[in-house]
């Protein structure tokens, strides 16, 4: 092979290797794997995608065109979705159905070509289409999941939001500003609370329990102030709290009385003692015993004097 032959092919290999790291061809992502084949890829010549048998994250950081549909319908194991290099579909955007998906992010998405349709995951909590500008064929956001379309410019065609946390108010406000050139419905019924009422409640509730316990505490406090101390060191601790004995009032002591002196006192015994006037005679009774007898009196004299 001469020089000049050699040269041709190198520099063939070298454009074909240019356009492969360019843009992708139509295809059907079945696996994270078959997306690591686009890490080199700036856009998709064709549609993209993702197969049902699919199971992970799809995550295709460097594509920013797609010249045809974007499709994940009834993929069931998909967790999440993140283009956010994408600028533009030249088709439809079709994320319907899939029961596990939690998180779509399309943060750079400005225009898309044909309708942009988000509903039936009733999973998904989280949709990111801030730069959204331009939707040609309509929009249908159906979900519990809440979205914001902060630079949207018109959407050409039918526009559906209904979900839980839809903020329809600002959609009415884009309404009436001419934004949605089709029909147009919003519907924000909630079969829950919305975040901010649970976190109400919540600090509510902690409240309540706050002051039920404070009130308890208190009662007790009081009822064992006035039961009064249970043991010495209580007795100890309320006698100091309670009484100060220096604001106490000491009235002077009384010297005790002079002792008087003794004199000898006889000393007693059980004999009964009787005491007669100075000169007074006592008579003496006779005594009489009791006699169980046939004699017709009942006392005879037992002592004569």
């Amino acid at each position: 092979m001469s020089p000049f032959s050699l040269f041709l092919a190198v520099l063939a290999l070298a454009v074909c290797q240019c356009v492969v790291a360019d843009s992708c061809q139509n295809t059907t992502i079945s696996s994270p794997s078959d997306a690591d084949l686009f890490v080199s890829c700036d856009k998709v010549e064709g549609a993209l995608t993702v197969s049902e048998s699919f199971d992970g994250v799809l995550n295709l950081t460097e594509i920013s065109r797609i010249e045809g549909d974007l499709t994940v319908t009834n993929v069931g194991g998909i967790t999440k979705i993140n283009l956010p290099a994408l600028e533009k579909v030249e088709g439809t955007v079709t994320v319907t159905d899939n029961g596990g998906l939690k998180n779509l992010t399309l943060s750079g998405l400005q225009s898309v070509s044909g309708k942009l349709t988000v509903q039936g995951n009733n999973g998904l909590s989280y949709v990111n289409l801030q730069d959204l500008e331009d939707v040609e064929g309509g929009l249908a956001l159906v979900g519990g999941f809440s979205v914001s379309l902060p630079n949207i410019d018109e959407v050409n065609g039918d526009t559906t939001i209904k979900g839980a946390d839809m903020s329809c108010g600002v959609f009415d406000r884009l309404a009436a500003d001419s934004v949605f050139t089709g029909s147009y419905s919003c519907s924000a019924s909630s079969s829950g609370l919305s975040p901010g009422a649970k976190a109400g409640i919540a600090i509510a509730v902690i409240l309540i329990v706050c002051i039920i316990a404070a009130g308890i505490w208190f009662c007790l406090r009081r009822r064992r102030t006035v039961a009064g101390p249970t043991d010495e060191g209580d007795v100890e601790k309320t006698q100091y709290h309670i009484f100060n004995t220096k604001s106490i009032l000491r009235l002077p002591r009384k010297p005790f009385p002079p002792k008087q002196p003794s004199e000898s006192v006889p000393m007693l015994d059980g004999r009964m003692i009787l005491e007669a006037t100075p000169g007074e005679r006592r008579e003496r009774r006779p005594i009489y015993e009791l006699d169980a007898g046939p004699q017709s009196s009942h006392q005879r004299p037992i002592n004569h004097e």
